[in-house]
């Protein structure tokens, strides 16, 4: 019976029922200092590539602030999808998100400012990333497993080759 209990009691979408675990948290950083704002898109000019991106989050550790953004491709935002739940899954959508240092970028990247709703924010992958190449290869690497079919959510659950990466539309982010 108690089994039973924590079986159903589990089946939420998270921790706190709403995905919670996956959505940015910036408690303890003063963005108002921090030279990029959230839904900043930006172009960074990666030896002679140019490679877009929007910043949805910022992360602080001993060693300084990371601007964290999610790479875009022809206006898809590169994510993935996993399943949440042990019955009656759900999909649960995320966005990869690549962490740099502040100093890394200049504000000449700032293209402009997209109006992203904060809540619609949930954070999959993650990588941090200290120089030009190591972005020019999380960006084709990205690229690749985005060229691959995606695994269908409820599909390949213990596989080591599912594909959970895929392309989302930025308007799913748009504020209204």
């Amino acid at each position: 019976m108690i089994f039973l209990i924590l079986l159903l009691g589990c089946n939420r979408t998270g921790i706190s029922g709403d995905h919670d675990i996956f959505r940015p948290d910036w408690s303890g950083i003063d963005t108002a200092k921090i030279d990029f704002k959230f839904g900043d898109r930006i172009r960074l000019n990666l030896q002679d590539e140019y490679i877009d991106a929007v910043v949805l989050d910022f992360s602080q550790d001993e060693t300084g602030l990371w601007i964290g953004f999610c790479f875009i491709n022809d206006g898809k935002l590169f994510g993935r999808q996993i399943p949440s739940g042990l019955l009656n899954r759900e999909c649960v959508d995320l966005f990869d998100i690549v962490y740099v240092k502040q100093e890394f970028l200049t504000t000449e990247t700032i293209v402009d400012n997209l109006h992203i709703d904060i809540n619609a924010i949930r954070i999959g992958a993650i990588s941090t990333m200290n120089n030009y190449s190591d972005l020019i290869s999380a960006f084709n690497y990205g690229l690749e497993q985005r060229e691959k079919e995606p695994t269908p959510c409820n599909k390949g659950l213990a596989s080591p080759n599912s594909i959970r990466e895929r392309y989302f539309e930025i308007e799913m982010i748009n504020k209204n």
